[in-house]
């Protein structure tokens, strides 16, 4: 009796396991579709189109920022190398960045998933809990479909 209550505790355990390793999905897989800053309207005039490498190391932004007197500029390119992942946060280094931080280091990114549809980007020499505004996913009515 007491061999199968050990069995049933370890396959219990075991089942346990996989649910959260399916839980624990990365925010890279959310990741491609458009998106647009919450408050703009770039999801219907502008959005930001992300995709991401087949082995989930590069992701590749195309993107018409608003300028400050609310025009946009061109259709631009950004493209990230993902170094990391911790939890919900995609640690990334953007390709010709040349900020750097107090240290003289150039500045890296995390992309902070705050759901499947939504995140916000932090610099790693800002305070802890500093974010950008949000990024929303675009709706499929809104791009047209």
């Amino acid at each position: 009796m007491k061999r199968y209550r050990w069995i049933t505790a370890l396959v219990s355990l075991l089942v346990c396991t996989s649910c959260g390793a399916v839980e624990d999905k990365s925010p890279i897989e959310s990741l491609p579709g458009n998106w647009g800053w919450e408050g703009t309207d770039e999801c219907t005039v502008a959005p930001a189109a992300h995709r991401i490498s087949s082995q989930g190391r590069r992701m590749h932004i195309t993107h018409s920022p608003l300028r400050e007197d609310g025009t946009r500029e061109p259709r631009r390119e950004a493209n990230y190398t993902v170094s990391g992942r911790s939890g919900n946060v995609l640690h990334m280094a953007m390709d010709g960045e040349d900020r750097k931080d107090d240290q003289g280091a150039l500045v890296t990114w995390d992309l902070v998933a705050l759901d499947s549809d939504t995140y916000c980007w932090r610099r790693n020499d800002w305070p802890a809990g500093s974010c950008t505004g949000k990024v929303q996913r675009c709706r499929q009515a809104q791009s047209g479909k």
